[in-house]
């Protein structure tokens, strides 16, 4: 662009001389023509006909050469228009195009902005939501710990008191068991009474044996007598009708025979059934000896079960039996010391032994129970914890990905900086490129002032020359009215003939003349149509130039003068020329005006 400018200011430059050269050269040839035309006022009429004719045809001429001069002078300030049309029109679109990438490049900040905005607060949000998750799950992990320490504690606590009572029980029942328990050194009068015991347990057990024997043998003789005189008396009965003598004597050797026959088979019922009842007392000897010996060594009492008191109270129960039998019978009541007297402990004492054993039992029973809901508890706790542990991986997880978002959003904020930064020089290149392109176009305008300037001279200079056409048009008519007289006085008919030809040439060139000034009009109506152009350049859509500019070639449509030509009226080709220049001269002032005022509204 600025080498553009530069060559269209070289061409101006180089062109200027020669304007000012032909400008000089057509105030000289006016100078001239005035002159000339105050040499060719009408002389006396007695002057000689032949040479007005010839500076007549000098004058005209010069004109021409006027014309000819003004006409090229014209056509290089058309060309210089529509160099600064162009011009124009290229800063004009720089200038539009500068614009819409700047409305463009705000338009991208704007969005770039918004979407920044809208990515901190999301992530501001983000942030917030991370934090309170974070401060949940540092709560509920401090209450899990609270809650499982104090669990811990109380349970701790229950365990200690528990064991405390355990082991106060276990020093109570051992004082008990160290009390009942034989000492190793004892007297040996007590192991001399225990063996006294031993025997007398013996003998005791071999008196019951004896005295259930007999029991026995008792019972079955009583039940063989009943069933006799059961016998006996249905036999009396039957006898009493017809009773036979012999009958006490045969009822007597039948019960003999029976009582003897019971006598035979009685040793052996009675040997089996005193065996067992034997084999019983043994076993219930050793289990009450293997009793005392495990409390003598200070064994767990909870070992012996509820069955094993059972089997106690029943072989207490057949020791009874027994004793009452013997004493029924009558054999060795008085031959030693009861039997459980020196057995061992009584049964309060056993009693007393279950019951803390069942009671033990229902503490160690709580206590599991106890350890089962703690359990329960710890389970539920890990469940919470590998809950809290999963939402903890979540909350991760998703600030990753929130992260991961955030440093998308940083290059992209990055990138629209940049973008932005780019968007700023850019704009600033525009606005530089716009500014270098007001100051063209104020230099431009200052050229088209002074183009003005040079158009108001030319106007000038075309109506001087129109005043001397007009001149010269009343001089031709005063001359053929000169003409015609002088023909009626002339009596040289030859003289009167050139006379007419030099007049028929004058009005000849008098109408080239008037054609080449209504060419000028045509011209500058040309030019007046540069006021259009430079409206419409100054509207956004202004992209092509006006048609109806002339070329640069300007001089093609000017006429060619030919001497051979026939002239036109002079008032219509004065007209015309009047009318053509009224209407250059509305145009330019319009033009000029708008030019301006344009600047003007820009700088506002």
């Amino acid at each position: 662009m600025e080498k553009r400018s530069w060559l269209w200011k070289r061409k101006s430059s180089d062109k200027t001389p020669a304007d000012t050269e032909s400008s000089g050269s057509l105030s000289s040839h006016s100078e001239r023509f005035s002159d000339e035309q105050e040499v060719l006022r009408p002389s006396p009429f007695h002057a000689q006909t032949k040479d007005e004719g010839h500076e007549t045809n000098e004058s005209v001429k010069a004109l021409s050469e006027k014309l000819s001069a003004a006409l090229l002078n014209i056509s290089a300030k058309e060309d210089l228009v529509n160099q600064h049309a162009k011009v124009a029109e290229e800063a004009v679109s720089g200038w539009e195009k500068a614009e819409n990438e700047a409305a463009t490049l705000k338009q991208q900040l704007d969005a770039a902005t918004l979407q920044n905005s809208a990515l901190e607060e999301r992530v501001s949000h983000l942030d917030g939501a991370l934090k309170e998750c974070v401060r949940q799950l540092r709560q509920a992990r401090e209450e899990r710990e609270q809650a499982i320490h104090e669990a811990v504690i109380k349970k701790t606590r229950d365990l200690d008191l528990t064991k405390f009572e355990l082991e106060a029980q276990i020093a109570h029942l051992k004082s008990q068991l160290s009390r009942t328990e034989p000492s190793p050194n004892a007297n040996p009068s007590l192991q001399a009474k225990l063996d006294q015991a031993e025997r007398d347990r013996d003998l005791s057990t071999q008196a019951a044996e004896m005295a259930s024997k007999q029991h026995l043998e008792s019972i079955k003789k009583v039940a063989r007598l009943e069933a006799e005189c059961r016998r006996l008396r249905a036999q009396v009965h039957k006898a009493s009708w017809a009773p036979p003598v012999s009958s006490p004597k045969v009822g007597v050797e039948s019960i003999a025979d029976s009582y003897s026959e019971s006598n035979d088979g009685e040793p052996s019922a009675s040997g089996s059934w005193a065996s067992a009842l034997i084999a019983e007392l043994d076993q219930f000897g050793k289990e009450k000896s293997s009793g005392t010996s495990g409390l003598g060594l200070g064994l767990n009492i909870s070992n012996v079960g509820p069955r094993d008191l059972d089997l106690m109270d029943d072989f207490l129960e057949m020791e009874k039996l027994a004793s009452m039998s013997a004493a029924h019978g009558g054999a060795h009541d008085s031959s030693g010391p009861p039997l459980m007297g020196s057995v061992g402990p009584t049964k309060p004492e056993v009693d007393s032994l279950s019951e803390r054993v069942k009671g033990l039992e229902e503490e160690v029973e709580r206590l599991k129970s106890e350890k089962s809901e703690l359990e329960k508890a710890l389970a539920e706790a890990e469940e919470r914890v590998e809950v809290l542990r999963m939402q903890l991986l979540e909350a991760e997880n998703e600030l990753t990905s929130l992260r991961a978002q955030l440093g998308s959003a940083n290059e992209l904020r990055q990138a629209a900086k940049l973008e932005l930064e780019v968007a700023g020089a850019r704009r600033s290149e525009a606005e530089e490129r716009l500014e270098a392109l007001n100051k063209e176009i104020g230099e431009l305008y200052e050229r088209v002032d002074s183009l003005e300037l040079r158009l108001e001279e030319e106007r000038v200079f075309s109506a001087g020359v129109e005043a001397k056409c007009r001149q010269l048009e009343e001089e031709l008519k005063k001359r053929n009215r000169d003409a015609e007289l002088s023909t009626l006085v002339s009596s040289n008919g030859s003289l009167k003939i050139k006379q007419e030809k030099e007049l028929a040439v004058a009005a000849g060139k008098l109408a080239e003349c008037q054609k080449t000034i209504a060419s000028l009009g045509r011209q500058l109506k040309a030019l007046a149509t540069v006021d259009d152009f430079m409206f419409d350049a100054g509207k956004p859509e202004f992209s092509d130039v006006d048609p109806n500019l002339p070329s640069n070639n300007g001089s093609s449509d000017l006429p060619i003068i030919n001497d051979g030509e026939s002239p036109p009226s002079s008032s219509s080709s004065s007209s015309s020329a009047n009318d053509s220049s009224e209407k250059t001269r509305n145009g330019f002032g319009r033009l000029f005006s708008r030019n301006r005022s344009g600047p003007r509204n820009e700088k506002s």
